[in-house]
This record gives C-alpha cells, structure tokens and sequence, in this order.
C-alpha cells in the first residue's frame, strides 16, 4: 500500500521534534560530549594571540600540510613536514572572530530543521517497507552505527577526535535513530492501515 507524501511529512515533522528532544536531553541532562572538552591552561594569551593574528573565519590545521601534501610535494617538504608533526604541537582550529550569541533561537530552529529533514528521508525509505516499527527502529539504529564507523570513527583516526566525544557522538546517534524510526514506522503504518481499511 503506498504511503501518501502528506503522511511521510507528518511523520518527518514529529520524529524530527522527538529528534531534536533526545538531543536536547543528551547534551543538557546527561552532558553527551562536555567531558570532552577542556579549558586551555592559558586561554586569555592564546585568544590575545588569535585576535592578533586575525586570522578569517574558517578551518584550520597545525602545522598546515596542505603545500605537502598530494602529488605535488618533494621529499624536502615532506621531511619538513614529518618533523613539525614529530615536535608537535598537532591540531586543529575552528575559529571564529566573534559572535553575537551563544546559543541563538536561530541556531536552535535550523538545528530542528535539520533533524526535521533528516526524518523526512528516512521517512520516505521507511514507507517504502512494510515493517513493524520495531524492525524499523533496530534500522535505524544500525544505519546510524554505519554513518557513525563512515564519519565519526574516522575523526578519531586521523584527526584525535577525543575518543570520549566519539563514542557519545555514537550513543547520541543511536538512541535518536532508534527514536526517530520507531515513530516514523508507527505513523506511515497507521497511514497504510488507515487507507486498506
């Protein structure tokens, strides 16, 4: 029995406000991710010497391998490189100059729109199979176990992602799946009875 887009929406909209609950209550009640963050030692310096610098927004490694790294590197620069890394300190920067709010509602709302969007396809995977939402959700969690070994293992790999923030980043993504297919099934399953019956 096909599941009307209408039905998949729905159902994409209350997972995706589930979704964006579990998320809520990981962070702020059970702290997912907060031991893994730490205060540097000396951060007013280290701050004193970014907004010295002004570097531009933006992503950024230390020390920088982009002009030895690919085909187009000697082995002088590779040599180079490998000392630097061998004498540390190794890592990466996301900085930004400022901004305006910690958590702005904007932040907050695209957050649940992403979570909303999210459910939408796998809302529109889930219509197409005729599964108990019990099935649906063990799915769910075992897709997210997948992405997680295709992107979150692979932070831990090669950039030293802490190996906590990984495995809540795990945790996170498993229970929410779980969540978000269980309800998705319960609402496109009700569709298809509703229309049969």
């Amino acid at each position: 029995m096909k599941t009307s887009l209408t039905r998949i929406v729905l159902a994409a909209i209350v997972a995706g406000i589930a979704w964006f609950l579990w998320g809520a209550f990981a962070h702020i009640v059970l702290q997912f991710g907060e031991s893994s963050i730490k205060q540097l030692p000396n951060e007013a310096a280290v701050a004193a010497a970014l907004r010295e610098g002004n570097p531009e927004d933006g992503l950024y490694a230390f020390p920088y391998w982009g002009g030895a790294h690919g085909s187009g590197a000697d082995e002088a620069q590779i040599k180079e490189l490998e000392a630097k890394f061998a004498q540390g300190p190794v890592g990466i920067l996301i900085y930004q100059r400022s901004v305006k709010e910690m958590m702005p509602p904007s932040t907050l709302l695209l957050e649940l729109l992403g979570g909303t969007v999210a459910c939408f396809f796998a809302g529109l995977v889930i219509s197409k199979l005729s599964v108990p939402p019990s099935h649906a959700a063990f799915a769910g969690g075992m897709c997210a176990v997948a992405a997680w070994f295709s992107h979150s293992y692979s932070e831990w790999l090669w950039y030293a992602y802490p190996l906590s923030w990984v495995t809540d980043a795990l945790l996170e993504q498993v229970i929410g799946w779980v969540i978000a297919a269980w309800i998705i099934a319960l609402i496109v399953g009700a569709g298809r009875k509703g229309a049969a019956s």
